[in-house]
C-alpha cells in the first residue's frame, strides 16, 4: 500500500497525458495485476512490443536501473521516474544526433553549444572552440543554435 501510495503521489505531479500515458504502460507490464512489474514481466513485454529486435541484456539492464530500491521489482513510482527520466534526455540526444556531441537541450524549445564549443559557419554543428585539443562535454555552455526541436514548450 505504500508502494502504491508513493507511485500515486509521483502521478500526481504529471500532466493528465503524461500520467495516462505512464499507468498505461505500467498496467500492461505488471501482467499479473499485484502493482509491481517482476524481471520476467519486463521481459516478456519487451520481446512483445519488440520481437524483431528485442535485446534481452538491455531489457534486463533498463529492469534493473528502474529498481530503485533493488526488491526485484519495479513498482509505479519507479516506473514513472524511470519513464520521466527517458523523456528528458530525449531532447538531449536529438540535440547531439543534429548537432553533435558538442550540443545539449536548453531545457525551453532550443538546442545550444556547450560550453566550449561553437556553431560552425556552415551553422550546424557544434565544433570544438580549439579543435587541437578538444574539452570534454560539459553542461552550461550558451551559444543559441536556429531549429527548436518542435512541440509546444511544454
Amino acid at each position: 500500500a505504500a508502494a502504491a501510495a508513493a507511485g500515486q503521489r509521483v502521478l500526481e505531479g504529471l500532466e493528465p497525458q503524461m500520467r495516462e500515458f505512464v499507468e498505461g504502460h505500467f498496467t500492461r507490464y505488471d501482467e499479473d495485476g499485484d502493482g509491481a512489474i517482476s524481471l520476467q514481466e519486463n521481459l516478456k513485454v519487451d520481446k512483445e512490443i519488440t520481437p524483431d529486435d528485442f535485446d534481452a541484456q538491455g531489457s534486463e539492464k533498463s529492469f534493473h536501473d528502474s529498481d530503485v530500491n533493488n526488491d526485484g521489482r519495479v513498482d509505479l513510482s519507479e516506473f514513472a521516474a524511470a519513464i520521466m527520466a527517458q523523456q528528458a534526455e530525449a531532447p538531449n540526444a536529438q540535440c547531439k544526433e543534429m548537432f553533435g556531441p558538442g550540443a545539449e537541450f536548453d531545457g525551453t524549445d532550443s538546442c545550444v553549444c556547450i560550453e566550449g564549443y561553437e556553431l560552425n559557419d556552415a551553422q550546424d554543428q557544434c565544433l570544438p572552440v580549439n579543435p587541437q585539443a578538444p574539452p570534454a562535454p560539459t553542461p552550461g555552455g550558451a551559444a543559441a543554435l536556429g531549429g527548436g526541436l518542435g512541440g509546444d514548450g511544454g
